[in-house]
């Protein structure tokens, strides 16, 4: 039981001084210092641990089931997001330039990255938020994609303008 409580606390204080520390993916290890603790206990006190169990099982599958609606709700809006992405690559394959103006709930701009990197399958497009300098300008002449995201009507929208013709100054 001493070595369950001990990593536990042992693997639970660096993540308080870590950011992004809420995220559950980092909570896995302390964890597993918690159940360690509670088999150790459960050798000795049979029928706490069985109503534990009894208790606890209900609770985590109605926790279990919440959170599997609202990741598969958005999984549905990544998975609009990212079919956009690819049929882009289909539309336009040569294109190196592209420029967001809003993502998917929990979606994040490496996330569009990623998408676009693999819908194209090589590395090095430059990706603008719609806001930062130039990325307006970018679209207008043509030179970039804008990616429009709106929440509440997907698909992605892919917006691209003809390249502006280049005019040669009066003799």
């Amino acid at each position: 039981m001493w070595l369950g409580l001990i990593s536990t606390v042992a693997l639970l204080v660096p993540l308080l001084f870590l950011p992004g520390r809420l995220f559950a993916v980092y909570w896995c290890l302390p964890l597993t210092g918690v159940a360690i603790a509670l088999a150790a206990g459960a050798t000795h006190h049979r029928r706490i641990a069985t109503v534990f169990l009894i208790l606890w099982a209900p609770w985590n599958l109605v926790h279990f089931r919440h959170s599997q609606q609202e990741n598969l709700r958005l999984a549905r809006g990544n998975r609009a997001f990212v079919e956009g992405v690819f049929e882009c690559a289909r539309l336009a394959p040569e294109q190196m330039t592209f420029v967001y103006d809003g993502l998917p709930e929990g979606f994040h701009s490496w996330g569009v990255t990623g998408a676009i990197g693999c819908a194209y399958r090589r590395q090095g497009q430059v990706l603008l938020w719609i806001d930062a300098p130039g990325a307006r300008d970018l679209v207008r002449t043509g030179a970039a994609i804008l990616l429009h995201w709106d929440h509440t009507s997907p698909p992605l929208r892919i917006i691209r303008n003809p390249p502006s013709p280049v005019t040669s100054p009066p003799s």
